[in-house]
Order: structure tokens, then C-alpha cells, then sequence
């Protein structure tokens, strides 16, 4: 499968894809067809940020991968509202996701300031955060369709870039 390929691909990323797994075939059927594909999507886009960038790693790369970060930590959070009546341990699963599918890699693979300004960031900031990160995914999304090479592949375009305002 295209999956089991990316994983086989790219060792750094397959842990991106093993939530991604856990979480299909546990929680698919809690919400809709739509949110699943969304989700599937994002982590996509994330392990292939991930896997390019993580070569050599530049200041404005680590911002690219944490807005991506964010951006997913939106849609789980977005996913887990769908389906939480049916499962009190909701936002707990939105967490345990978050954390092995992002920062938990971010944290390996990328210098620790990125972590860090991350932190810094307060929760009244979420909002300022979100409204950047919805013109990220849709330049984002517009790359993935653009893209011919198979998932992982080191061609993958690596000369976007992305901003988030912090001040």
C-alpha cells in the first residue's frame, strides 16, 4: 500500500504514519468520511515536510514544520469535537496524537528553540495562530496536488516558505 511504501521510504516519518494508522482504524468510524480524509491528508503533508526538512534543518524550516505541527493539532482538535459524545476520552486521544505524531519528533530531529518559542506561545495567541495557519494548508494542499514525485521522494519542493507572526 502507499502507506506501507512512505513508511518503508523514510524511517524518520514512521511514526507519523503509525498514528496515522492507530488512529484510522480506531476512530474512522466516530466521524465522518470527510474529517478522516482531512486528517489523512495533514499527516501526509506534515511526514513529507518532516522528511525533507529534517536533512538539514534551517531556522525558517523548523517554523515551516511547526506551523504544520499546529495546523494538525487544529484538525485533531476539530476531529475529536466530532466524536466526543461517543468517547469521554476524547481530547485525551487529540493529546496522546499531538504528542507522538509531533512534537515527539519535532523534539528528536529539530534544534530545541523551536520547541521552545512554541511554548512560549500563550493560548489567547491560538486564534492569531489559526487564522495564519489556514492560508498555510491551502498553499500547502495546492503543492501536494502539484506534486508528481512518490511520498518521500528528496525532490520534493523545498523552497516554500511559510511564516507565522508571533509579536
Amino acid at each position: 500500500s502507499e502507506v506501507a511504501m512512505a513508511s518503508e521510504s523514510s524511517r524518520s516519518c514512521r511514526l507519523l504514519w503509525y498514528v496515522q494508522i492507530l488512529f484510522v482504524v480506531n476512530y474512522a468510524k466516530r466521524i465522518s468520511q470527510e474529517s478522516a480524509a482531512d486528517l489523512s491528508n495533514a499527516i501526509l503533508d506534515l511526514d513529507k515536510s518532516i522528511c525533507v526538512k529534517l536533512t538539514n534543518p534551517s531556522y525558517q524550516d523548523g517554523l515551516t514544520i511547526l506551523s504544520e505541527l499546529l495546523n494538525l493539532h487544529l484538525l485533531l482538535n476539530d476531529v475529536s469535537r466530532s466524536f466526543q459524545e461517543n468517547n469521554e476520552y476524547a481530547w485525551k486521544i487529540t493529546d496522546e496524537l499531538q504528542d507522538a505524531g509531533g512534537l515527539r519528533i519535532l523534539k528528536t530531529h529539530i534544534n530545541g528553540t523551536y520547541v521552545k518559542q512554541a511554548l512560549r506561545w500563550p493560548d489567547d495567541k491560538m486564534e492569531d495562530i489559526k487564522s495564519s495557519l489556514i492560508g498555510i494548508s491551502s498553499v500547502w494542499r495546492d503543492l501536494n496536488r502539484s506534486v508528481k514525485e512518490p511520498v518521500g521522494n528528496v525532490n520534493y519542493p523545498k523552497d516554500i516558505k511559510f511564516k507565522i507572526d508571533t509579536k
